[in-house]
Formats: C-alpha cells, structure tokens, sequence
C-alpha cells in the first residue's frame, strides 16, 4: 500500500475560464482540481485565458494559446516540482504529447479525453452549416487519421481516463492500447443541485407563467441545431395532429453567450414562424441563472435533449435533469445511452423529429411510467459518487504511476 503524500498536480486545460466553468469539460476541471486540493494536494490550472478569478484552493495561470501545445514542454519545466500532469486534450492530443523531451519531466502525464468520435455515417445527419462549424469531428473521419491517433500510445503519456465504456472501445478501434485506457464513472454532486427548490410545483409554474394544465417539454442549452434544438421545434409540428397537441409547451431555454449562437437562435425562431407555432414553442433567450434553470427543469414534465452530436461527455443538463426527477429523452449517440436507461427516460435517433414526437406523446399519455421513470433517473443521479471519491481514483492512479516512474 503506498503512502499518501501530497502533490503539486498541474492541470492543463485551454479556455478555461469563470465564463466556461458551467459547461463541460471545464466544469469536470474546475470541480476535480477543488477536490484534488481539499485532499491536501497543491493544484494549478494552467490555461490560455487570461480572465480567471479563483479561490485561494486553486491558482490559474495563463499562457499564449500556442505556446501551451507546441511548447508545452518548455512551458512544463517552468513550474518547479511538478509532481504530475492531468492534460486535459482531445483524441489528436498525441501530436502535442509525443514529444520525447517531455520524458526529461520524468513525471506522470495522464490524458483526459470527453470528445467523442464519429463515423462518416453518424456525422451525415449534420447540415453543411453544422459541420463547417464541428469540422474538427469530420477531420476525425479521416482515413489516416488512424495513424495520428495511435500517436495516443507514446510513452510520454502515462495513461488516458475516459468518462465513458464507449469512447474507449471507439479508442482501441483506432489502435490505441487497451492496458493504457481507463473509463472513471461519472461525478456529480446530485444533492447540491437538487437543494435550493423549497416552492411546491404549482406556485413554481405560476410564477414562470405556466398553466398547470401544460404539459411541459423543455430544452436548456447552447441553440445550436447540432444539439437537436431544431429537431424538437419540428416535433412539436409532428405533434399537430395529436388531441395533446393544445396541452404540449416546449420551453427552448437558449443559453446566448457568442454571436455564432445568436444565429443559431434565430434559425429556430424561423422555424417557429414557419410552421406557425409561437402558441406551443416558447424560446427563452439569455443566460439564466443556475437558480432559475433548475425552476424551469422542476416546473417540467420531461426534458428533451435530442443531440445530434455531444461536444463532450456527459452533458450536465441530462445529469441535473436526472437530479430533479426528470425523465430524460436524448439520442442514441455517444456515451448517452449508458446514462439514459430505459427505466430512467427514453433515448431516439438522432435527427428524427417523427421519433422525438412519439416518444412525447408516450410519457404525456403514460402519467404513471413518467413519474416512475423521474423517481429512478432521481435514485441514479443521487448514487453517482461525488467528487471528491472521483478525486481520489486520480490520486490513487497518479501515486501509483510516479511509483512506476
């Protein structure tokens, strides 16, 4: 059994920042380097922004963008006594880590991947526009690519941590070893999120201008179509003919903190108008405060997230959503059926309104399986181990490898 000692753990993450830490990976940042410091570890977060304000647990440094890849080894020998690296990349980040200098660290550097890969026939379900703007995913596609990311097995890089048993397998598909990959379980702090709701149902609807005839389908995040946001404004039109059709509010909460995003918006604000639905869609614009969104997600019957691609995984709306004892209706796509279970929501294609339409219409006329379904996605979210057990597999897993070394 080693020895617990404390470490100087340096966290590398580019555009982490105060204005990122609410989405993932960065929030997966911000919470393990807490948890990592409250175990008794010295924890800095080195990024390229430089417009962070943290505690005193915490120190974020800042570097130029293309410094903190191609000079990382020049960056790394500037903070004295690093006893390991968390590098938080993508499955391309060999090109950067395979750098035999870095070995003259002589210190543990473990890969974070969240992004998923797609095949060519996954990604042909994006629109021209939404590929040009996730053109990365479609370079990932590309036959050689294989060889690049075989780069992943390069003994500069001690091992690699995935969220998810799918993105693993999707890994090993492209060469990199089986022994090098691990798949830590999701953390999340269901309690802290659940906390704060003390109002009853109806004066909560009341208050955010429902009527508790409504059966509410909500949405919360970026607009971007390539989220599905478009997907479900056409299945509210799908939903015409249904006799729930009157009953059934979607809620669109559009998180806008970029311009590209309120193009993203006004595309369905014109698919609203087109279809003539400004009765049934309800698009709510700005960024809500925590506080807030979690009123809309509690004032709701289900919440509806068809993804046609994730950024990265797990998304935190499915898990506050799973918190508050939502039912979840999501795509089948990356790692999401692994949390969207069929006892605890329901998972559709992907880019499949009429699908997204049925499987509302089967939770609106099913109020038992609906309550039951929030009640378990509630008892899942609240068993999933906090951060600070997850923080303790790092430390454990980092221990273990500076032994190695």
């Amino acid at each position: 059994m080693l020895k617990e000692l404390s470490m100087k753990i340096l966290m590398v993450h580019s555009n982490f920042s105060i204005q990122t830490i609410n989405r993932q990976p960065w929030r997966y940042t911000y919470e393990l380097s807490h948890s990592l410091s409250k175990l008794g570890h010295e924890v800095v977060i080195l990024t390229d922004v430089d417009r962070n304000k943290m505690n005193n647990h915490v120190a974020v440094v800042a570097t130029q963008p293309e410094l903190l890849r191609s000079r990382l080894r020049h960056i790394l020998s500037s903070f004295q006594d690093v006893d390991a690296v968390l590098y938080f990349g993508n499955p391309l980040s060999g090109i950067y880590l395979n750098d035999r200098t870095l070995r003259e660290l002589k210190v543990p550097l473990v890969l974070y991947i969240s992004s998923f890969f797609y095949s060519i026939a996954e990604l042909r379900r994006l629109s021209f526009r939404e590929l040009k703007a996730h053109w990365i995913h479609l370079i990932f596609c590309l036959p050689l690519l294989s060889r690049v990311v075989r780069l992943l097995n390069a003994q500069t890089i001690s091992a690699i941590v995935s969220p998810s048993d799918l993105l693993k397998k999707r890994l090993m598909t492209y060469g990199v070893g089986r022994e090098k990959i691990l798949t830590f379980p999701i953390a999340f702090d269901a309690e802290s999120c659940i906390s704060g709701i003390i109002e009853d149902l109806f004066a909560i609807k009341e208050r955010l201008g429902l009527s508790s005839e409504d059966f509410v389908v909500t949405y919360l995040g970026s607009p971007s179509t390539s989220r599905g946001t478009d997907t479900l404004v056409k299945a509210a039109w799908e939903l015409r003919r249904s006799a729930l059709f009157k009953r059934i509010k979607v809620l669109i909460l559009s998180r806008i903190d970029s311009p590209l995003e309120k193009k993203e918006e006004s595309i369905l604000h014109c698919l609203v108008n087109k279809y003539k639905l400004s009765n049934n869609v309800n698009i709510i614009s700005g960024v809500l405060s925590h506080q807030r969104v979690k009123e809309y997600i509690w004032a709701s019957d289900i919440i509806a997230l068809p993804f046609k691609l994730v950024p990265s995984e797990p998304p935190l709306s499915v898990l506050e959503s799973m918190a508050l004892g939502r039912p979840v209706i999501t795509t089948n796509t990356c790692g999401l059926p692994e949390l969207v279970t069929p006892d605890r929501g329901l998972v559709v294609e992907p880019d499949n309104p009429k699908d997204l339409a049925l499987a509302i219409c089967e939770l609106a006329q099913d109020s038992k399986r609906k309550v039951e379904m929030g009640q378990k996605a509630r008892d899942f979210a609240l068993k999933l181990p906090r951060w600070n057990y997850l923080a303790k597999l790092y430390e454990h897993l980092l221990e273990n490898l500076s032994y190695k070394n």
